[in-house]
Order: structure tokens, then sequence, then C-alpha cells
């Protein structure tokens, strides 16, 4: 009786090595992730940090800067965490929710995320600068009433001024990276006043918007885009049509002072 009971009581000494072994092996593994996981935050910040010295250090005019410019701003993003909150509806705004939410074929949770977002972020915020709802066709009418060479004084004036100041006031600073983002907030993301896209080709930068009001909108939005990028030390040509402008853009010198309208 004896040997078999030692027998099993090997047998049972080995699946608990292996067991101990496979839980060690995926601990390591584990680890292993998250040192992973660390080296590439570290990384980041090292390239962040690397990007800002850079700027600091080098002459604007330098092309390796600007690409590592465009290497820095194309680093992703870290997700917002999420966080349990209870609140009450109104039932008229549940039921529109409810639709709304069926039709886009969305979570409920993710339209109220869209909804808040773009009322503390957008709405409040731009209640500063007098932003009110106007039609496309009321938009393009009033360009209308307008000379080109006045539609094109206003974009100047406005770009070297309010929009240089709309920027700072969202983002606390004002460089390229802030003014992209300005613009999509102005388009696409908010305020839907035209189409945007950005693109780089290792030289030069090329912003386009789209917006469908006439040429003297597109000769406003020229004009005001050229100063703002004036104002940033880069240079900007523009090709105009009815619908759209666009601009090719590139890093010239440095940063310029405040906008001096003429009398």
């Amino acid at each position: 009786m004896q040997r078999p009971w030692n027998e099993t009581l090997r047998i049972i000494l080995r699946l608990v090595e292996s067991v101990l072994r496979s839980i060690h092996h995926r601990e390591s593994k584990v680890h292993a992730q998250v040192d992973a996981l660390f080296k590439c935050l570290a990384g980041v910040c090292k390239v962040k940090r690397g990007y800002h010295m850079a700027q600091r250090q080098i002459s604007v005019e330098s092309e390796p800067l600007n690409r590592f410019r465009e290497a820095a701003l194309s680093l992703p993003r870290l997700k917002t965490r999420s966080v349990t909150r209870t609140v009450r509806l109104d039932s008229d705004i549940e039921e529109d929710l409810l639709e709304h939410a069926g039709k886009e074929r969305l979570s409920a949770n993710v339209v109220v995320n869209q909804a808040l977002r773009r009322y503390l972020r957008w709405e409040v915020p731009s209640e500063r600068f007098g932003f009110m709802a106007v039609s496309t066709s009321t938009m393009s009418d009033l360009f209308n009433l307008m000379t080109e060479e006045e539609a094109r004084e206003r974009g100047r004036a406005e770009g070297y001024g309010k929009a240089a100041e709309f920027v700072t006031f969202f983002f606390k600073k004002l460089d390229f990276e802030a003014t992209l983002k300005a613009l999509e907030m102005l388009g696409p993301v908010y305020g839907r006043n035209f189409q945007f896209e950005h693109n780089f080709d290792g030289q030069n930068h090329t912003v386009i918007l789209r917006h469908h009001r006439g040429p003297k909108t597109s000769a406003y939005y020229a004009e005001a885009l050229k100063a703002v990028f004036s104002r940033l030390g880069m240079t900007a040509e523009a090709t105009e049509t009815d619908d759209q402008v666009a601009l090719s853009v590139r890093m010239t010198s440095r940063f310029h002072g405040p906008y001096q309208q003429n009398e």
C-alpha cells in the first residue's frame, strides 16, 4: 500500500509544480507587457520633450524640425477614462434621446457624452466671441453684399485679431498645432462652418476649407488664414474657387508681433 500512495503523491506534486510553473510563466508575460507599456509611455514623453526643446533651440527654418514636429503631433492620445454618474432627465428629453440614438444606431450614453462635450467645450466658451447660428444661405448673401476687397480686408483684420484670440483662448497658446485644432472646432467638430482637411508631404502643409458659399467667402477665409499663419512665422499661398480655398503653408521666420490695422 505504501508504493501506490507514494506514486500518487509524486503525481500530485508534479501537477502542483506544473500549475505553479504555468502561473509563473503568465506572471512573467504580464510583467513583460507592463514593462513594454511603461517603455512606450516613456518614449512618448521623451519625443514630446524633445519636440518642445527643439522648438526653443533650433531655428524654425530647419527642415528636420518640421519633420520632427509632424512625428510628435502624430503620437496617439491616451483615451479618456469613463466615470459613472447618475442624472435625472425630463421625460420628453429621454424620448428625444432614445429616438435620436435609435436613428443614428448609437447608444444613449454616446449621445449624452457628445451633447455634453459640445455644450461644455464649445457653446459655453464660444459665448465670449458672440457666435450665433446663421444659415449657410444667409452668410452667403451677407458676403455677396461686400466687394471682394472688403471681404479680403475683413479676413486680414480678423485673422490677425479675433482668430488669433480665439485660438489662444481655447488652447492657451498660439502655434500651428493649436491653429489646426481650432480649424477642426470651427469646421466639422462643432461650428460646422466648413469642411476641413490637412495634409503634410514632408515639406509643405496643405490646409483645405470647403464651404460652398461663393468666391467672396473664399477670399475672406484665404486672407484670414494667411494672416494667422503670418503671425506664426509661416507663409501661405492660397488657391481659391467658388466652393473652397486651399493653402500651401511653410515655415519662414519666427513669431510675429500683434497686428496693427491700417487706419
